[in-house]
């Protein structure tokens, strides 16, 4: 397989697989070019960390409190 894949790569060491099982893959390459995919399983979270609820509750009191940033203008994008 090493060498199947160096064959396969192109100028832009892009690699097209074909008839995968997953849609996305992490890849790694090796100092020796070795090129090693592994399917990544994409999960939605149906829950927030505790931590991001404690700086959401932070942000919102600062916000009521007045402890914001002045307006951006938006309007010339």
């Amino acid at each position: 397989m090493y060498t199947a894949v160096e064959e396969l790569c192109n100028e832009e060491k892009r690699v097209t697989l074909r008839g995968v099982l997953y849609q996305c893959y992490s890849v790694k390459e090796y100092e020796n070019s070795r090129i090693m995919s592994e399917p990544q399983k994409l999960v939605v979270q149906d829950t927030m960390s505790v931590r991001t609820l404690e700086d959401m509750d932070k942000a919102m009191s600062n916000f009521k409190m007045g402890g914001v940033s002045p307006a951006i203008e938006l309007s010339g994008f």
